[in-house]
């Protein structure tokens, strides 16, 4: 008689771990201020402070580890949305990752600063004044 063993492949653990991968590999853009809270921790939010001048934060989802290259990206896809596909300047830009509440293996990173679409018109002092205003 001959016995066939059948496998499922991956264990649970490593099915888990490809998916946490997978999830955090990437930043969400998800839009924080008008769907609310993503239960994975990222997403985008930005404010019109001028015509063609904007404040914006970028969150990637949690994970294990920092993911700032992930975080840049979500911020140059949603900073070319704001322009219209123009170019834009990144000013007054911050990095920093933070623990969530879940524990230190829900890091999210993200990235802070403003977006100055091309045809702003803006003045350095006026930028430099709409900033500390905002």
């Amino acid at each position: 008689m001959v016995e066939v063993h059948v496998t499922t492949g991956l264990k649970f653990a490593e099915l888990l771990l490809l998916l946490s991968i997978l999830v955090s590999s990437c930043a969400s853009h998800h839009n924080l201020k008008n769907e609310g809270a993503n239960y994975l921790g990222g997403g985008f939010r930005d404010k019109k402070i001028a015509p063609r001048f904007y404040k914006l934060t970028v969150k990637t989802n949690f994970s294990p580890w920092t993911n700032f290259s992930g975080a840049q990206r979500a911020w140059g896809k949603r900073a070319r949305q704001l322009c219209e596909n123009k170019d834009f300047e990144s000013l007054r830009v911050q990095q920093d990752s933070y623990n969530t509440p879940a524990g230190h293996l829900y890091i999210i990173s993200q990235i802070k600063g403003y977006i100055l679409c091309s045809g702003s018109g803006l003045e350095k002092k006026e930028i430099e004044r709409l900033i500390a205003e905002s």
